[in-house]
């Protein structure tokens, strides 16, 4: 391009002006001269890449796999990715098949369901939305899924990795849906009774105990 013509370019695009102004400029001064995407991204700046991540164009279509196409969930998300944010920023690396989460009827994820870290971990497998363990047994027959945490089965039917705790403070269930939000209800423990109960973290870590004592949730 043109020094000259550059100078004029970058200094309409240093005006206050719109990203679809921006774009238009950019068009419009690349008739007679091909300005290719290294020098969009140069114009840019940062804010056509994710801090060194996937490039803007690579997450519109990452977003479109993952929310669907022209889905307002997906524009979401590409915008974000355009400021330097957002989940395309952070798990932009992971196949959209791979990505944890509630699916809709046409197998796309519910914005606002995305697990912590976007896939389960080793080990542990996607149900409806949450990072369950793989080898989900009862009382006595219980195996490991992370530190101090134990395989078990939600009301549901699904599995749950849950912390091995004190029994005593864990209150009564039916379904999950009685419980407090962030919880489970377990069934099938050495309590005795279907308990509320906090799943380990998606990296295996336990929750945070509610107490200790001889009768647990593993809860023994």
């Amino acid at each position: 391009m043109n020094p000259t013509k550059f100078d004029g370019l970058t200094k309409e695009l240093a005006k206050s002006t719109s990203r679809r102004r921006a774009l238009k400029t950019i068009v419009t001064a690349s008739i007679g001269s091909v300005v290719g995407l290294a020098g969009i991204r140069t114009i840019f700046g940062d804010k056509i890449k994710c801090g060194g991540g996937p490039p803007n164009s690579d997450c519109a279509h990452w977003c479109a796999a993952v929310f669907g196409e022209d889905t307002p969930a997906a524009g979401r998300c590409t915008s974000d990715a355009a400021h330097n944010r957002g989940i395309c920023c952070e798990c932009g690396s992971v196949a959209p098949d791979d990505i944890c989460c509630v699916r809709d009827s046409n197998g796309f994820c519910v914005e606002g369901t995305v697990v912590e870290g976007c896939s389960c971990p080793e080990g542990q497998t996607c149900q409806n939305g949450q990072c369950g363990c793989s080898n989900p047994a009862n009382c006595g027959n219980f195996q490991s899924c992370g530190t101090n945490c134990l395989c078990g089965f939600n009301a549901e039917g699904g599995s749950v990795c849950f912390p091995n705790e004190s029994c005593a403070p864990l209150p009564d269930c039916t379904l999950s849906s009685d419980c407090p939000a962030g919880q489970v209800c377990l069934t099938g423990s050495c309590c005795g009774r279907n308990v509320c109960i906090v799943p380990c973290g998606a990296d295996g870590a336990p929750a945070a105990p509610t107490g200790i004592g001889p009768t647990t949730a593993g809860l023994f």
